[in-house]
Parts: structure tokens; C-alpha cells; sequence
């Protein structure tokens, strides 16, 4: 039986490695999509163009074409002046006499009741809205919690076991790759047996 010399331990070392870095790109695009992140040369055409800009712009002013000045001004002028009165009628003379006094305090308090039971009810009423938007967003905050927990998980067990592959290929292909003379006599040698 022959075995595989030098060069096809390589190559076959050089598939692995491919096949291994493969596999970690994989895990590292669908990491990616799931979390809707966008594809890599988008990114990379996002952060490179402002640095083309400005390349571009430097490449100018080293050729010695200087840059379009732009020259701007501005004036302005703001006054603000202004009187007011503010006046109370309390519907009671000065000389009033005590009783009347009271009895006139008596209607005014009769006359806030109703006033106030509407800002009781109405602060009822948003207390019950609030306490009701307050229930609602901690269950939606919940969903969510679990929602993000379930995709970590998927993402952790899936990503861990793309990468557990890719790490097997690589560690075979590094392997290979750096002990091939070793391997292909290796080889040979249980041939004679």
C-alpha cells in the first residue's frame, strides 16, 4: 500500500485549514444576520470613504491646489420689552364683618368641592392609566428579556458548534501543515511493516 508523500500531507493540511476557516466564517455571518447586523463591506465601504475623502483632499493640498475658502458672516439683534397688570376682585369689602366674612368663605369653599372632587377623579383616573401602561411595559419587557435570552442561547449553541468545527479543521490543518515530512514518513514507515 502506498502512502500519501509530502505534498499531499500539505494539501491535504492546505484543505483543512480552508475548510476550517471556512466554518468560522459561516458561524461569523449568520451571528451576523441574527442579529441584523449589515454585511461586512458595508461597513468597511463606511468607514473607508470618509478616509478616501480625505485622502483625496490631502492629495490636493500636497500637489500644491489649494482648497475653495469659504467665508461666512452673520449679524443679528434681538430686544424684548414688555408690561403687565394683574388685578383680583374678591367680591368682599373691606368693612365686612366677621359673619360675613365667614359666610363668604363658606360659599367659596362650597364652591371649590366640586372642583376639587373632578381633580380627584381625574387624578384617579390617570393613576389607573399609569398603573395599567406600567403592567403593560413590564410584560413587554419581559417578552422581550426572554425573547433576547432564547437568542443568545441559540446564538451561543449554535456559534459553538460551527466554531468547535472550524477549530477541529484548523487544528488538523495546522497540524498537517507543520509536520508534514514527520507525517509522510511516519506514513511510510507502517507501510513496511
Amino acid at each position: 500500500m502506498s502512502h500519501p508523500s509530502e505534498t499531499v500531507v500539505r494539501s491535504v493540511a492546505g484543505l483543512f485549514q480552508l475548510l476550517g476557516i471556512g466554518a468560522v466564517a459561516r458561524g461569523i455571518r449568520e451571528v451576523r444576520a441574527d442579529f441584523n447586523v449589515p454585511p461586512l463591506h458595508e461597513e468597511l465601504s463606511r468607514e473607508l470613504l470618509p478616509l478616501w475623502g480625505n485622502l483625496r483632499e490631502n492629495w490636493r493640498r500636497l500637489l500644491g491646489r489649494p482648497s475653495p475658502v469659504i467665508v461666512a458672516t452673520a449679524t443679528g439683534a434681538l430686544s424684548v420689552s414688555g408690561a403687565g397688570n394683574v388685578t383680583v376682585d374678591v367680591g368682599l369689602a373691606r368693612d365686612a364683618t366677621t359673619e360675613e366674612r365667614v359666610q363668604w368663605l363658606t360659599a367659596e369653599v362650597e364652591k371649590l368641592k366640586p372642583k376639587l372632587r373632578s381633580v380627584e377623579h381625574e387624578l384617579a383616573t390617570h393613576k389607573a392609566q399609569a398603573a395599567n401602561e406600567l403592567r403593560s411595559e413590564t410584560e413587554k419587557r419581559l417578552q422581550f428579556e426572554r425573547a433576547v435570552s432564547e437568542q443568545i442561547s441559540s446564538l451561543a449553541l449554535g456559534g459553538l458548534r460551527l466554531e468547535f468545527v472550524g477549530l477541529v479543521w484548523l487544528l488538523a490543518g495546522t497540524v498537517l501543515a507543520s509536520w508534514a515530512p514527520e507525517i509522510a514518513q511516519w506514513l511510510a514507515t507502517l507501510d513496511n511493516r
